[in-house]
């Protein structure tokens, strides 16, 4: 049996700026980086940067392209600096988790 493909998805608030997702979006190469120098190269089959609002992808675009991709688990980080609506109560439903 093959190893299961593994995505590996970060989710910011999103801003109506375009340079503050880029500067996100920017992190992936230096986090496949640090990943392959600390021996999880290889680990995960796809990393992806989304967001929640003002910007794209959203979450459903880029969980629905790791689906297309054949990925067949998801590890979501999100990256938020605060306890809010959001992280509380947006983002596991987003991402159909219920605690």
């Amino acid at each position: 049996m093959d190893a299961p493909k593994v995505g590996l998805i970060f989710i910011d608030h999103g801003a109506p700026m375009p340079p503050w997702n880029k500067a996100h979006e920017e992190m992936l190469p230096a986090i496949e980086k640090e990943l392959r120098e600390e021996g999880y190269g290889g680990t995960f089959a796809a990393l992806r940067w989304c967001h929640m609002e003002f910007a794209g992808p959203d979450i459903k675009t880029t969980m629905d392209r790791l689906e297309a991709e054949g990925m067949d688990r998801v590890i979501a980080i999100p990256i938020f600096t605060s306890v809010s609506s959001h992280s509380e109560r947006d983002l596991p439903n987003a991402l159909n988790i219920r605690y």
